[in-house]
């Protein structure tokens, strides 16, 4: 490099370090920007073993990422980070936290190597009155944090800090605590509860570890009770859970795992609405139920609708046509009314039991009443309805679409794949029509008229592809 240049270099050297000490600034200022409000989340983080296996809840965890929009920051209040007082890491590298024993080598490799949020800290000791908030330089990521972080953010791109539970004080306060960071949700900062809410490790089936959904009665007689109170709204009453009853007593042994939940909903608009799921009990002691709360959204609101008013005509329309077959064969109003029942509520029940959900009907009675009414409505109209011979193709026809676009409706909200969704809702529009078909010795009509099978897939695609573009407008 000759003379000349290296001046030039040396002259330019205080507005490089400028230019760096100012994107350092912006890197530091830009969490706490004004924005759209986050959603808050209160998640059962279960077993550490979560952090490195595929079951259905880490596919949960992923799936409630993909609905929350693009994030500055993220605060946790994990069970694992109990202290006397309240702090925050301030970190600007959180360490891995490898905070059990007893596990395989490959969980303590588990690094999650995202970055903390000093200002962030800062902010949040500031915002809180009630009590003074530590800045915390020794702490980092448990696994509380890191093991569900991991599956929503597996690129550790947004910056973590904790949160600390104080050991000292009463439900009270740590949920009045929580009300004072409401406005992070401004910032682009995504709240996070972990922890469980039914959570008994004395008293574990170890030998049931592996069948997702076994619980003892009154780990379930309180997950019911507790999730009651919050879909209503009445977090009084989960802040006085020590006066629940034993079912409660039982699930809270101490509170450290129950306590997060407080904190995600003492973050609640009076406007917005609670989402659950990976609602399933584990070991007979433990829930891994996990809860959103969310802007309510419109959209969602006319689909939830409209799959409930799709869902009763298309059960309306499949019982005729099945009642009408079953009076065809001088089977008696009994004989006709199963038949009808049978064909309404066929291929919602086999989608069902595929994607290893309670079938509908065992839940609401309302499929017994439809089909009810339209045994009536086939008794008063008999003449009228023989008389029309494209009768059962009209009827059939009518329930097999609403039933193909309630069947996609729910298979696109447990978040299955395209085709998964189109398979799903041509079984519920035609499993209960081949049911009918067999048990009354006629050739399916499905296989008889080949457009019906076409149809229900084409109609299906499109449907997908509607529903699919909406959400992402939304």
């Amino acid at each position: 490099m000759d003379r000349i240049q290296f001046i030039k270099t040396l002259a330019l050297l205080p507005l490089t370090v400028a230019a760096m000490k100012l994107n350092e600034l912006n890197k530091m200022t830009a969490p706490m920007s004004n924005t759209a409000k986050v959603p808050v989340l209160f998640l059962g983080h279960g077993s550490p073993m979560n952090a490195i296996e595929e079951n259905e809840f880490v596919a949960g965890f992923r799936i409630v990422a993909k609905e929350i929009p693009k994030l500055n920051a993220i605060l946790c209040v994990s069970a694992h980070w109990e202290t006397r007082g309240t702090f925050v890491t301030a970190m600007e590298n959180p360490t891995t936290i490898h905070d059990f024993g007893g596990f395989p080598k490959e969980l303590f490799e588990v690094q999650y190597p995202a970055t903390g949020s000093p200002d962030l800290a800062k902010e949040t000791k500031k915002i809180i009155t009630k009590t003074d908030v530590g800045l915390d330089e020794k702490w980092g990521l448990d696994h509380g944090a890191w093991s569900v972080i991991k599956h929503m953010y597996p690129d550790a791109d947004v910056p973590v800090i904790q949160m600390s539970l104080d050991y000292s004080q009463t439900p009270q306060h740590h949920y009045e605590i929580a009300q004072e960071i409401k406005s992070l949700r401004e910032k682009g900062v995504l709240i996070i509860g972990s922890g469980n809410i039914v959570h008994n490790l004395r008293m574990v089936a170890w030998d049931k570890l592996n069948e997702p959904g076994y619980g003892f009665d009154w780990a379930i007689e309180a997950n019911e009770k507790m999730k009651k109170f919050i879909l209503s709204g009445d977090h009084q009453q989960l802040i006085n859970f020590r006066s629940q009853g034993k079912a409660f007593d039982l699930a809270i042994p101490t509170p450290e795992h129950y306590l997060p939940l407080l904190y995600s909903l003492a973050l609640q608009d009076k406007s917005e609405e609670v989402k659950l799921f990976n609602d399933k009990a584990i070991a007979g002691s433990l829930t891994m139920t996990s809860v959103k709360l969310d802007k309510k959204d419109k959209f969602k609101h006319f689909a939830t609708k409209l799959h409930h008013t799709l869902d009763l005509v298309g059960t309306f329309a499949f019982a005729i046509s099945g009642i009408r077959l079953a009076s065809g064969k001088q089977i008696d109003w009994f004989g006709a009314y199963i038949i009808g029942l049978v064909t309404a509520i066929g291929g919602g029940t086999l989608r069902d039991i595929l994607l290893d959900i309670t079938p509908f009907w065992m839940t609401d009675a309302k499929y017994f009443l439809t089909t009810g009414v339209a045994l009536i409505v086939t008794l008063l109209f008999k003449g009228k309805l023989f008389k029309w011979g494209n009768t059962l193709f009209l009827f059939d026809t009518i329930g097999l679409g609403l039933f193909t676009i309630v069947g996609i409706t729910i298979s696109i909200a447990s978040g299955l794949p395209f085709w998964v969704c189109i398979v799903m809702g041509t079984i519920t529009g035609s499993v209960g029509g081949v049911i009918r078909d067999v048990v009354l010795n006629e050739v399916p009509l499905i296989f008889r008229k080949e457009i019906y099978a076409l149809a229900c897939i084409a109609g299906g695609g499109v449907y997908f592809i509607c529903s699919y573009l909406n959400y992402r407008q939304v």
